[in-house]
């Protein structure tokens, strides 16, 4: 099975293993976050899928404010 195609999707594998590890957060953690199973974020982790729909949004919330914290 091939990967999928390089896609513009604003949530790549490496941008939310990146998310997650900044919070400090297991897959299971970061997954309970979102109101996702652990397999889910494994999946987007190893760019065989993306999220979609709330997952987004939420994912969207989360960049917010790991940014916000940044800038303190």
């Amino acid at each position: 099975r091939q990967p999928p195609p390089p896609s513009r999707h604003p949530f790549t594998a490496r941008k939310i293993r990146g998310m997650r590890e900044q919070m400090c957060l297991t897959q299971e953690q970061f997954a309970e976050l979102l109101g996702v199973t652990q397999g889910r974020v494994s999946q987007w982790e190893k760019n065989m899928g993306h999220p979609n729909g709330s997952a987004v949004r939420l994912l969207k919330q989360v960049l917010a404010r790991i940014e916000r914290s940044e800038k303190v």
